[in-house]
């Protein structure tokens, strides 16, 4: 009795399946040690202060939008901003930061300090009033190449050789609150090309809307029609076809174990945080990266500060943060994307113009005889204009009242 040859045991399935497993493994290798870094370390920066960086602190920052209002505490010494970057292309970042910084804020007491990723020296500059002045602030000893942090802290000449997450501080220069190492949120935030299912935590967005999983599912669920379909077209058994699925099992099993090496990397960068957010109220714990994240200040200062009448000039360059504000606003509300000149029609004395983001360096201090009275003079493309503002309620906010 003849026997057909598609009756027969494959030969050297065993050793095809086993080859198969190899390509996996290598596949796999080649995807965490060596394809992963290289794709993260050319990924966009979206967020390069993390609303999760740091609680902040009641009475000494506010954040707005993209934009983080400080001002130095009474009798409490010098305010230190340090951010600390993954690469150096945050330049434009950093300058912009110093211009935000040089708004209605600007005191002599803010500083700010910097180092890129990798560098051994954290140094730093007077942002506001010695431009070209670097200081030496610590040896960054043990810093993770590719994590972001940013702290707020206070100088005080007792706390000399501090050290927080193997940044060593010299000189007494400040001691960081709430500083959030190797962050969770920070990490995730990086990496829009690729999420996983943990970053599905409550208060988080994903830059992603699809994760890794579900599209691992639609691939296991392709290869199994792919898989089926081929059975039925040559008529081979189901145990005899799986071993020669190919490189849809080497695709699946490899992205598998990529997964699962970023499951495990994202769920210690979120255990690390529980640990530092331990006995922080839940309230504060949970920090929606987008226009959520505005603080209530504006508000009570646009309640307090102005009369229910007043029109208040609204331009920022987000959009969600124009609506947001829009609807929440005690007063009438005008939205800008920017000013304009034929704005100024709109904008009269004893109006609110409300500042937010890059829109702040269109402000310029006017010099006054009364201390407590911080005024600014509004420019446009560079050229002063005829309108004055005055800060509204404690100098901090962005909320300023027309003058003429």
């Amino acid at each position: 009795m003849m026997t057909k040859s598609s009756d027969l045991p494959p030969t050297g399935a065993g050793r095809q399946f086993l080859l198969q497993l190899a390509s996996c493994a290598l596949l796999a290798t080649i995807n965490i040690v060596v394809l992963l870094p290289i794709v993260a370390s050319h990924s966009e920066e979206r967020a390069v202060i993390p609303a999760e960086a740091f609680r902040l602190v009641e009475g000494h920052a506010t954040r707005l939008g993209d934009e983080w209002q400080i001002q130095a505490p009474s009798g409490r010494g010098r305010v230190v901003l340090l951010a600390v970057f993954r690469s150096t292309t945050n330049a434009d970042r950093l300058r912009q930061l110093e211009i935000e910084l040089g708004g209605a804020s600007a005191t002599p007491d803010v500083m700010l300090y910097w180092a890129p990723a990798g560098s051994r020296t954290l140094t730093g500059k007077q942002a506001l009033q010695d431009p070209a002045a670097p200081v030496e602030l610590a040896q960054l000893s043990d810093w993770p190449a590719r994590i972001g942090a940013i702290g707020l802290g206070f100088s005080g000449s007792a706390l000399k050789g501090t050290t927080f997450g193997g940044v060593t501080l010299s000189a007494g220069e400040a001691t960081f609150v709430n500083f959030y190492r190797r962050l969770f949120a920070d990490w995730t935030w990086h990496q829009g090309w690729i999420q996983s299912s943990i970053n599905l935590t409550a208060g988080y967005r994903p830059n992603a809307p699809i994760s890794p999983n579900a599209v691992l599912a639609a691939w296991v669920g392709l290869s199994l029609l792919f898989l089926l379909a081929w059975r039925l077209y040559h008529r081979i058994p189901l145990a005899r076809a799986l071993p020669r699925a190919g490189w849809f099992t080497v695709l699946g099993v490899a992205w598998l174990l990529a997964d699962a090496h970023w499951q495990f990397e994202l769920w210690q960068r979120l255990l690390d945080t529980q640990r530092l957010y331990a006995g922080t109220p839940s309230a504060d714990r949970v920090v929606d990266l987008g226009a959520q994240s505005l603080q209530i200040r504006a508000l009570q200062q646009a309640r307090a500060g102005l009369p229910p009448e007043a029109t208040i000039h609204l331009v920022s360059p987000s959009e969600a943060l124009r609506l947001y504000l829009r609807y929440r606003l005690p007063n009438p509300v005008l939205l800008y994307h920017e000013l304009h000149p034929e704005s100024f029609e709109w904008i009269k004395p004893g109006d609110g113009l409300l500042l937010l983001g890059a829109t702040r360096s269109q402000l310029q201090p006017v010099p006054t005889a009364d201390a407590s009275s911080a005024r600014f003079q509004l420019t446009l493309d560079g050229e002063p204009t005829a309108i004055t503002l005055e800060s509204v309620g404690d100098g901090v906010g962005p909320l300023f009242l027309v003058m003429e």
